[in-house]
């Protein structure tokens, strides 16, 4: 954990020096004690590893994908066991579950992050989120066309679904947009911070699990796509910044413990 009490003492001290005649020198050293401690994202190099990593797995399945007539053999074989296995209740579940991870629904529930994050003056919530998600999406989308990987047919899909496989955008639009709100969601309560990724893997495995059940994508596929979009997110975690790092006259409410009485 890192130790933020050098940076929560320098803001108190800038407090105590705001109280002491010197309003506008306080709120500039309040604002740089703040930016300091509560810049970008802590562990900047962890995630730089991260993203290197699921770039390089990313780039490995493209070129598999690419270089594939179809699917892979371990493609085959794990929607092959998943078609012979389903049962109805499970089919059930994986339509509800795919039907909340398509682009309208996940889209519509960043909506909400975004309003509300717009009406509270919590500006990180649509700087994050739209960026994020709307860049994954995007290129995406564009990826399919270069790949234009064929779908699974019967009896592996359930029904035939519209345009091409690789990657798969419900894997990449849902690991990027929750991941995004995860990621803000940490910044603002840090003590949840295993609690939003905890959230963010259910919810996203969910949607690939769903993708590969129902028959429309491949494993790699969907790998690929949670890959692409949760690269968007360590993108947003090193470029971003963590909310009200800017504003002085929070930095004080953010940066300085409640509990100085012991």
């Amino acid at each position: 954990m890192v130790d933020t009490w050098p940076v929560r003492g320098r803001v108190m001290l800038a407090v105590v020096d705001g109280l002491q005649e010197r309003p506008t020198e306080a709120a500039d050293a309040i604002g740089s004690a703040a930016r300091s401690g509560r810049g970008r994202a802590p562990g900047a190099s962890y995630v730089k590893v991260v993203l290197v990593v699921f770039g390089v797995l990313f780039v490995f399945l493209a070129l598999v994908a690419g270089r594939a007539d179809g699917p892979t053999g371990v493609d085959s074989s794990v929607s092959d066991w998943l078609a012979s296995n389903r049962s109805d209740a499970l089919i059930g579940l994986m339509e509800v579950w795919t039907h909340a991870g398509s682009s309208a629904a996940i889209w519509a529930v960043g909506c909400v992050c975004i309003t509300v994050g717009v009406a509270t003056r919590r500006w990180s919530w649509f700087w994050t989120i739209v960026p994020t998600a709307a860049a994954s999406g995007i290129t995406a989308n564009l990826l399919k066309g270069v790949f234009d990987r064929p779908r699974p047919t019967a009896p592996v899909a359930l029904r035939d679904f519209l345009g091409t496989s690789f990657p798969s955008g419900h894997a990449a639009t849902a690991s990027a947009l929750i991941g995004a709100i995860a990621l803000v969601w940490a910044w603002e309560r840090p003590g949840r911070a295993r609690l939003a990724a905890v959230c963010w893997l259910v919810i996203t495995l969910g949607v690939d699990l769903s993708r590969m059940v129902l028959g429309a994508h491949w494993l790699t596929d969907v790998t690929a796509g949670h890959l692409f979009g949760s690269c968007w997110v360590a993108v947003a975690a090193l470029c971003g910044k963590r909310p009200n790092a800017t504003d002085p006259s929070r930095a004080v409410e953010n940066g300085v413990p409640t509990d100085l009485g012991g």
